[in-house]
């Protein structure tokens, strides 16, 4: 049977006895129920999550009963653990980096994990669990606690997140003529990738963050150049800037 102070999750209990006397008889009591005539071996089934009991004494053929009958204490554990992932890429999320990072724990004490990525199979893991390389597209990782007598988490953890490691293309669609008199110049552009952020350059000048339509003033005569650059939602960067160059004659 069970051994004295152990944890299982089976639902059934098999114990085996005898006494030191030949042609005893036993009784059998199992937690707080009344004593049963009983013979070994003594088959229990359908035991609840908690600790349990097992008693049993015998009687010899005379009728003298043990008083100090053997005893088996022992816990049946059938709750499945609860799996929770503590770090890692947010679900739903959109990321330029090719690496992946989850942190994970289990409700039960003990626990130990199984790790799948993107459907490849379930295999041994720790925490924190990292991955490197990853594609761009959809990525899916899933993790189950199984605890320390063998339930396993029936629904695990999973964080489901995209790579998008490509830049955006940017175009500017507006822009003055070759060669012009006004000293004032709009510019508008658009990337290839919605939700992009953009940043302009005015000539020399540094890079700032700007919005479509732009409109830079107060130029000199003589050669001018623009840029601008898109930045998507993931943070991957134009390095092709769109350049427009134009001139602006002298007044007469």
């Amino acid at each position: 049977g069970p051994a004295e102070g152990s944890n299982t999750n089976s639902t059934n209990a098999n114990f085996e006895f005898t006494s030191n006397e030949p042609g005893s008889t036993f009784a059998c009591k199992l937690d707080a129920g009344a004593w049963q005539a009983c013979t070994s071996p003594r088959n229990y089934a359908g035991l609840t999550d908690g600790t349990h009991d097992f008693s049993v004494r015998a009687t010899d053929a005379v009728g003298n009963t043990d008083q100090s009958p053997a005893t088996r204490s022992w816990r049946v554990d059938i709750a499945v653990p609860d799996t929770t992932i503590t770090a890692g890429h947010a679900d739903g999320s959109s990321t330029n980096s090719t690496r992946a990072r989850f942190a994970f724990t289990s409700n039960k004490t003990g626990s130990t994990f199984e790790c799948n990525l993107d459907g490849s199979g379930w295999g041994p893991c720790t925490s924190p669990r990292n991955y490197g390389g990853l594609t761009d597209g959809e990525h899916n990782f899933s993790v189950r606690a199984t605890d320390s007598v063998g339930n396993m988490d029936s629904s695990p953890e999973s964080r489901t997140w995209s790579v998008d490691t490509k830049a955006p293309n940017t175009k500017i669609t507006k822009k003055p003529r070759s060669v012009v008199r006004a000293r004032t110049a709009r510019f508008a552009f658009k990337s290839t990738e919605s939700g992009s952020t953009f940043q302009c350059k005015r000539n020399d000048r540094k890079w700032k963050k700007c919005t479509s339509p732009r409109i830079y003033k107060n130029f000199r005569s003589g050669r001018h150049v623009v840029k601008v650059k898109a930045i998507d939602a993931q943070g991957n960067v134009d390095r092709t800037a769109a350049r427009y160059v134009w001139r602006i004659l002298k007044r007469k």
